[in-house]
């Protein structure tokens, strides 16, 4: 028996699944994925209809829109349509954002043809009945307090209301506030189907294990006559350049917290720099090891963690550093927060903790898209990011190319360190004292 270890190679170079893109019917656009082995598939309905489009004083009606297409369709009440899809061992998870509507919808790639019917149904003949627009609003109004009184979700409101140009949509919530709710009909929110939803205006992104699957067909049968029209998409602002207010404080006398979100408007992924960028968060504020952490959890003990981020938008974004911090403590924990961050503009990152965390970014992208929800989301990303193809692999290849100048240079563009946006819940006695 041979005592001869075999050698050790280094894994290739990981890519992102290839797309087939396909044109349906009057327009409707499909994206498959094949995976071999993923017989558990994922299907993510994009529907182009930024927020922008919302009628203002209708805050909330797309998203309101988004969350009832699966309450009855087509003669079909809720409970009926919400039992054929447990039939068939699929679930349906809706979701609005600035940039659209996205459904995400798992099934065993063996009942496609059942999931793509029901789908139909839900996006060309919704009910919107006054009974689910009621049960919506109700419980939209019970997810709005709790937003209020939770300080994250307190937070992060302040936060986009503060950093968003005066009027924007970006810096109002996503679901609405309560006299947009009070406002929410049958009526209003069929117009913003009527108005929104449309084959041309439709993509269709499907991951899974597709062998033997005439998924294009499939998709012609289930949607056969479908040929509504609609004006283009309203193209959302976005974030354009620019600074926001310097602070925003939610008082919470006696909270034992403070919770802190700071930041600024910053850059999204068709900048040249975000993978500079993506180095930049993973340093400063991703993981118990990054400067951030190691400053003020690992030495201090002022907080249980910090995370620092850059999300984008399709046009804009944000950079932020968001965690809760003792409210004793908020002071010290502010300024050496601070103290990290102007370090970073000024002086920049180092090599080796540059090299470090694209290593990271590279190494766990297998992990991070292994199952066939994780690649139809990602590929929904792109789509609605406007993105070519190849976008991810040209960005997994250049990570490691990224220098720590190439870092530093992207952080001190994009990152207005020196006007930072502060959003801040806690007591406002402690907090105005020690920002002043």
């Amino acid at each position: 028996m041979s005592n001869h270890r075999p050698a050790v190679r280094p894994p290739a170079p990981w890519r992102f699944p290839p797309t087939v893109r396909h044109q349906v019917g009057a327009g409707l656009t499909v994206d498959t994925i094949d995976l071999r082995g993923q017989y558990l598939a994922s299907i993510v309905i994009l529907l182009d209809v930024p927020l922008d489009s919302e009628p203002r004083g209708l805050d909330g009606v797309v998203a309101a829109m988004a969350n009832l297409l699966n309450e009855g369709a087509a003669g079909m009440s809720g409970r009926q349509f919400l039992q054929r899809l447990e039939a068939i061992g699929a679930t349906w998870r809706p979701a609005a954002s600035l940039d659209g509507v996205r459904i995400t919808v798992d099934l065993p790639v063996s009942r496609l043809a059942d999931a793509l019917a029901l789908i139909a149904t839900a996006l060309r003949a919704p009910r919107f009945s006054a009974e689910a627009v009621d049960r919506y609003s109700r419980a939209a109004h019970t997810q709005l307090a709790h937003d209020l009184a939770d300080p994250a979700a307190c937070a992060a409101l302040a936060f986009h209301a503060a950093v968003a140009p005066p009027g924007s949509r970006a810096g109002r919530r996503l679901d609405g506030d309560a006299d947009s709710l009070g406002r929410l009909s049958p009526e209003n929110i069929a117009e913003a189907h009527r108005r929104n939803v449309a084959p041309a205006r439709t993509t269709l992104v499907l991951a899974g294990d597709l062998s033997g699957v005439d998924v294009p067909a499939a998709v012609e049968r289930a949607f056969a006559g479908w040929d509504t029209s609609t004006e283009p998409a309203v193209p959302g602002t976005g974030l354009p350049p620019g600074a926001g207010e310097p602070l925003i404080v939610v008082d919470r006398p006696g909270a034992a917290q403070t919770q802190l979100m700071l930041g600024c408007r910053s850059a999204d992924r068709r900048s040249p720099d975000w993978l500079a960028l993506r180095i930049a968060a993973l340093v400063l504020g991703r993981g118990m090891s990054s400067r951030i952490n190691a400053a003020l959890r690992q030495t201090s003990g002022y907080t249980y963690g910090l995370d620092a981020r850059f999300v984008p938008l399709r046009r804009g974004g944000t950079f932020f550093v968001a965690g809760a911090v003792a409210t004793a403590m908020t002071g010290p924990a502010l300024a050496d927060l601070r103290a990290i961050l102007v370090d970073a503009y000024e002086n920049g990152f180092t090599d080796d903790e540059c090299m470090a965390a694209a290593a990271h970014l590279v190494h766990s992208a297998p992990a991070t898209f292994e199952t066939a929800q994780a690649v139809a989301r990602q590929r929904a990303e792109l789509v609605s990011a406007d993105l070519d193809d190849d976008f991810l692999d040209r960005y997994m290849s250049a990570l490691p190319l990224q220098s720590a100048d190439d870092v530093s240079d992207a952080f001190a563009r994009h990152v207005d360190v020196p006007g930072l946006t502060l959003a801040a819940v806690g007591d406002a006695t402690t907090v105005t004292t020690v920002v002043a």
